[in-house]
């Protein structure tokens, strides 16, 4: 089978199916896990503005405004209650990630460079029988971060230092520049400067959109083969991710659907590589949601 920019799904069928796909292929890939295999890919600010204006057009500037508006609010307030770590106010992602953390509706999505990580967000996050795991190829994001970089800088190649700093300045310009952000559309992926604990336990990164007034799922389509959009068997897809020569751009989004029978299993596997709620989650809220855990019996502990 040819593959080439492809968007596969497909669905465990043993719990240790996930552990059995090649791993040297797998860290092309970034990840998101989600509670529900029905949900697509949209940021709080979408789900926010969507649900106060459901006959709202995608380039309507509204998407703008919102945004600008909470960010001027949150940083005119912001000094009152941090007094240390204060960005600079054109650092824009780094204020977005800081709203993110607390809880604002921004444009940034949360993925992790952790394949096990984001399998524990979405077992942590389950509110369905079936629940998902989304990879995209950095590889795919960075050639266009890169043909962008080459076309600005007029060179010829670019390192990963180049690309990653590069693709940083384009999502804050994007915030920055609406006029600017809507002629490009590009998913960006980007660790903020100011590095938080919750980030650093998650091998956490953003996807930032460059724009806003079309959906974070319309850009992400540009980005793979729409004829290519397959489901797979998990055993077909095992074997062919351990192909000694694997394109590295062959596959662009792979969706990874876990059903609810899976998770005692899993759960235990991956306390076993020390991911539980006391190690992803800083402080007492780890401590609390891992002990709450013990006491269900579902959770962070063995059979």
């Amino acid at each position: 089978m040819r593959l080439d920019r492809a968007f596969i799904e497909t669905r465990i069928v043993e719990w240790n199916d996930l552990f059995l796909l090649n791993q040297k292929f797998m860290a092309n890939f970034i990840f998101r896990g989600q509670g529900d295999s029905s949900w697509g890919l949209k940021t709080s600010l979408e789900r926010l503005i969507e649900s106060h204006h459901a006959s709202l057009s995608k380039g309507d500037l509204l998407y703008h405004i919102y945004e600008s508006e909470m960010l001027k609010e949150f940083q005119w307030k912001y000094p009152s209650y941090e007094k240390n770590l204060i960005p600079q106010s054109n650092e824009y992602l780094e204020w977005l990630s800081i709203m993110q953390h607390y809880g604002a509706p921004t444009r940034l999505l949360d993925f992790s460079y952790s394949m096990y990580v984001a399998l524990f967000m979405a077992m942590d996050n389950a509110f369905s029988d079936e629940y998902s795991l989304w990879c995209i190829n950095s590889n795919v994001l960075n050639s266009s971060i890169k043909d962008e970089f080459i076309a600005q800088k007029h060179t010829k190649i670019a390192t990963a230092d180049e690309l990653e700093n590069f693709a940083y300045f384009l999502a804050n310009s994007s915030i920055s520049d609406k006029y600017l952000a809507d002629k490009n559309r590009w998913l960006l992926p980007v660790r903020p400067h100011l590095c938080n604990e919750r980030i650093s336990r998650q091998q956490g990164l953003f996807l930032v959109p460059s724009s806003i007034t079309v959906s974070f799922e319309e850009i992400l389509k540009s980005y793979y083969n729409n004829d290519l959009h397959l489901e797979l068997p998990i055993s077909e897809l095992i074997e062919w991710s351990n192909l000694p020569n694997s394109s590295q751009t062959a596959i662009s989004i792979l969706k990874i659907n876990i059903g609810k029978e899976n998770k005692l299993r899993l759960t235990n596997a991956l306390c076993q590589m020390n991911i539980t709620s006391e190690t992803m989650y800083p402080g007492l809220v780890g401590l609390a949601q891992s002990v709450r855990r013990l006491r269900e019996g579902i959770g962070d502990y063995k059979e």
